[in-house]
């Protein structure tokens, strides 16, 4: 959030953007009812620029039957970086 308010203000979008990066900062997850919360598989590749990985990290352990599992040298597109191994960790966790 912190990098996206930096951009330039005068940006076409930015007032969308800063909308939407002010609901961000007023958000919380911690106050959502997690406890019926169905497993749950949290992708996320180390390097990503838009979900930082402390968040999956917070997420995971929010969310009582969450697996965090991470993908080196990826960015915001496991699903690009790898996607054999993305489509193996899917089947495992829907037991296909």
């Amino acid at each position: 959030r912190n990098q996206l308010q930096n951009q330039d203000k005068n940006a076409v979008l930015a007032k969308n953007w800063h909308h939407w990066l002010q609901i961000l900062a007023e958000y919380s997850c911690k106050d959502l009812y997690t406890a019926e919360a169905p497993p749950t598989l949290l992708v996320h590749g180390e390097r990503d620029l838009v979900v930082f990985h402390e968040q999956s990290e917070q997420l995971s352990g929010i969310l009582p039957q969450a697996r965090l599992e991470s993908f080196t040298g990826c960015g915001h597109a496991p699903h690009w970086h790898d996607a054999t191994r993305l489509q193996a960790l899917i089947k495992h966790h829907a037991n296909i």
